[in-house]
């Protein structure tokens, strides 16, 4: 004769702990019995949450927090971290994406849709330059559109380390003016809204650019009032759009002779004969007048102008000289006043390489040191 059939129990879902021991639950509330006689903690009946008001109730991060979480699986942006590198992986070369590109979109055209705002991994962009730059031989044969394109890219790496206060700024500037020659200079740029706005930014950047690259270059630049004016060019730009702070003109020249003056004075002087032997460093009143005038034509600047943001660069240059207290707690104030309104982390970085200049040797001239902090502040 068969085994009779036991009679159908409709299956009860009881605790979690019950079912991972595959047993049956009594369903006992607020805990089992089972778990209980083997001192578990029972999770009782009902819907299991991951987070429970915010805290997770399993698993390895019971017990804390949503935010505790992301902060433990956060990965930073900083200075420091691993993406200071240049990365030399890719999956496809420059020039191919800018055909790409240029096929589907316009720059600064009339219309844009979603894609035009999408903003790819700027290391996987400034991979791509890299290898686009290394067949230079091509970029004298590609069309208009396909030569802005590489150094728009290049512009766009450059604010990106300025927004993170990365260290590559001197190897992309010099990949710049690279691809700036391959195409063939300002000839092979061409004319038009795009051209001149290259043009602007590379002029600007060669006068930034020049002292971090060592005193004979700073020299060479700054000693040249026909180079340095070319940083006027931003400025005619921005006062054709704020035509209301075209009065700040004057100021924002006198400011910047000021810093090209304060510059030359100390790439020019030789304190390593005079002040070997003294420390700290005395003070030189010539150059504590000199950061004096500075100062004072400085606040005369309103903060809400769209001018003073172009000061950064030329207060940075004013305040490697500083050498009384008070002047270097000014200059730090205004670079921390820049950074609490864009975030730009190359503002912290200049205030950290400031105090190095600050406490520099006997005889040594902040000229002369300035090219090893890789950070540019502007």
């Amino acid at each position: 004769m068969p085994p009779k059939k036991r009679p159908y129990v409709p299956k009860t879902k009881g605790c979690h702990e019950c079912s991972k021991r595959r047993i049956h639950c009594d369903r006992n509330e607020p805990s089992c019995n089972k778990c209980a006689s083997r001192g578990l903690k029972c999770s009782g009946l009902g819907i299991r949450h991951r987070f429970n008001k915010g805290v997770a109730a399993r698993g390895k991060w019971a017990g804390k927090t949503i935010e505790r979480v992301y902060e433990e699986n956060s990965w930073s942006l900083s200075g420091n971290d691993k993406h200071d590198t240049i990365p030399s992986k890719s999956t496809s070369t420059l020039s191919h994406n800018l055909h790409a590109n240029n096929q589907q979109h316009t720059i600064f055209g009339g219309s844009f849709d979603i894609d035009d705002f999408y903003v790819p991994d700027p290391y996987q962009l400034c991979g791509r330059t890299l290898r686009g730059l290394r067949q230079r031989q091509e970029l004298v044969n590609a069309d208009q559109t396909e030569k802005h394109s590489v150094l728009i890219s290049l512009l766009l790496l450059i604010t990106a380390v300025l927004v993170t206060g990365g260290s590559d700024f001197p190897v992309l500037f010099r990949m710049m003016e690279s691809a700036f020659d391959a195409i063939g200079g300002k000839e092979g740029l061409g004319t038009g809204t795009l051209a001149e706005f290259i043009m602007r930014e590379l002029h600007k950047l060669r006068v930034y650019a020049a002292p971090h690259l060592g005193e004979e270059t700073g020299l060479e630049m700054i000693s040249s009032q026909a180079r340095t004016a070319q940083l006027f060019g931003c400025l005619n730009h921005c006062i054709d759009q704020y035509p209301q702070h075209s009065s700040l003109s004057s100021q924002f020249a006198d400011l910047v002779y000021q810093a090209r003056d304060i510059y030359l004075q100390q790439v020019m002087s030789d304190q390593t004969s005079a002040f070997f032997n003294f420390e700290p460093v005395p003070g030189n009143p010539g150059s504590v007048a000199r950061l004096e005038k500075f100062i004072e034509s400085l606040k005369k600047i309103p903060h809400t102008s769209p001018v003073e943001h172009m000061l950064i660069w030329t207060t940075f240059v004013a305040a490697s000289d500083a050498q009384l207290d008070e002047h270097k707690a000014f200059f730090e104030k205004v670079l921390r006043r820049h950074h609490a309104r864009s975030g730009f982390g190359n503002l912290l970085k200049g205030i950290e390489s400031l105090k190095k200049l600050w406490s520099r040797k006997p005889g040594e001239r902040w000229t002369s040191l300035l090219p090893q902090e890789k950070v540019l502040v502007a």
